[in-house]
């Protein structure tokens, strides 16, 4: 289950092209953003999943789940950080 929540984080985070926890805000207090979210039961906006860039390009985004959201956001971040991004 944590590999699918996972999976949910990071397509949300290409989908609208910033962090899942960004998303998470947007959506409440953005209708269009919860009627996007609501489309699709591939997305969740829950914190924890960050794009990857090369430069300013989006290639990926990296996500992580198992703990509070807050928590997976802090470890993938820090992941990133320990690669040299």
């Amino acid at each position: 289950m944590t590999t699918l929540l996972a999976t949910r984080k990071a397509a949300t985070a290409l989908a609208f092209r910033q962090a899942s926890s960004e998303v998470a805000a947007r959506a409440a207090t953005d209708d269009a953003v919860r009627v996007r979210l609501a489309a699709s039961d591939r997305l969740l906006p829950q914190g924890g999943a960050v794009l990857l860039k090369a430069g300013s390009d989006i290639i990926g985004a990296l996500a992580v789940s198992g703990g509070r959201s807050d928590q997976d956001e802090a470890c993938a971040i820090s992941a990133l950080r320990a690669a040299g991004s």
